[in-house]
């Protein structure tokens, strides 16, 4: 028997707003390139980025532009609904995140591999409220050898350190700079630098008799503060 025939408008077809999200990243005929809505959407999440607002900000972020250009094109129904389709939500802007993110350290590997040397900065190691916390240098060590390692990144490269002057940085046996120097896959000449501020912070919460240890006397091979 012949299956009969449908029309569309019996189908009971809707527009998922989810939609809108999901696919904001299909890329036009020109390789490489956005969707004007999607670019206008990773422009938000980059400016909320930078000033470090959450998530959660560009549903608010989207309101207020929606309602600021609904005014001045009372008339231009066209520019309203283009603002409109920008997709900008919470999990939008987590996801746009992510994509900014993945693409500034691959921009940053590439510099990287065609740089001659390298100069780290490093302090102690935070939490996400930016609380101190206790790192060993051999952990701090560790995870530095296995970022170079993960990206093929040349550790004879690394010619001075930067570090916040703590023993757990310029200890002589077990401190990261000493680690640095004594592994053969590193240069064993690294200058290793102070940050004069963070010593003095350092200082300030120890007892006296323990303020020589911050301002270097705990690396025989310190060669000056910053």
């Amino acid at each position: 028997m012949e299956r009969k025939k449908r029309k569309v408008e019996n189908e009971n077809l809707q527009f998922c707003p989810e939609w809108m999200n999901l696919y904001c990243f299909i890329l036009p005929g020109r390789v490489g390139a956005l969707p004007k809505c999607a670019q206008a959407s990773l422009q938000i999440s980059w400016t909320l980025g930078k000033l470090m607002k959450p998530f959660t900000d560009a549903d608010i972020a989207k309101k207020c532009m929606l309602q600021s250009v609904s005014l001045p094109f009372e008339n231009k129904k066209d520019i309203v609904e283009a603002f409109r389709h920008i997709p900008i939500s919470a999990s939008t802007n987590t996801r746009n995140t992510e994509v900014l993110a993945k693409d500034n350290h691959n921009q940053l590997k590439q510099d990287l591999s065609t740089a001659d040397f390298y100069s780290l900065a490093l302090d102690e190691s935070c939490d996400i409220t930016d609380t101190s916390q206790t790192s060993k240098g051999n952990d701090l060590y560790n995870a530095v050898v296995l970022y170079f390692e993960t990206e093929n990144l040349n550790l004879k490269k690394i010619i001075s350190v930067t570090t916040d002057g703590t023993p757990e940085m310029i200890d002589v046996h077990q401190g990261f700079v000493h680690r640095l120097r004594n592994d053969p896959k590193c240069n064993s000449d690294i200058l290793s630098y102070h940050c004069i501020k963070a010593s003095f912070y350092h200082s300030s919460k120890r007892p006296l008799l323990q303020t020589g240890s911050v301002f270097g006397k705990n690396d025989e091979n310190s060669n000056d503060y910053c």
